[in-house]
């Protein structure tokens, strides 16, 4: 498609026209298949945190009057809950990474006047 866009046979304002919609083509194609990778990740968290609290909740309640908890079992249960914590926040913090490549982006200003990227 470049090498078409670079024939002299096109009028130059139409090539500068089919470039920029090139461009603007393929920079909204990048962002549609950012923000499906981002919903796919906070849906796999959100899923995981689902399971966790569902596990929890039944081991909590399987040990609730039949038998009192170990003090182990409520370390480890703390120990997980600390771990989930921790998981959730760096998860937080390579999603705000991985948005923060769009601060970066080259913008541009077509001939209407409407901003987009690059």
């Amino acid at each position: 498609m470049e090498n078409i866009l670079k024939q002299p046979t096109l009028n130059q304002d139409k090539r500068a026209i089919l470039t920029f919609r090139r461009l603007k083509t393929i920079a909204q194609f990048k962002y549609d298949m950012m923000v499906l990778a981002i919903t796919t990740a906070e849906e796999t968290v959100r899923s995981h945190t689902s399971i966790i609290a569902d596990e929890k909740s039944k081991l909590i309640d399987t040990a609730r009057g039949q038998i009192p908890i170990p003090k182990s079992l409520v370390q480890l249960m703390s120990a997980i809950a600390a771990r989930q914590t921790n998981m959730i926040q760096r998860s937080q913090l390579i999603l705000k990474q991985k948005l923060s490549v769009f601060d970066d982006a080259p913008m541009v200003i077509n001939m209407a006047g409407a901003v987009g990227v690059m």
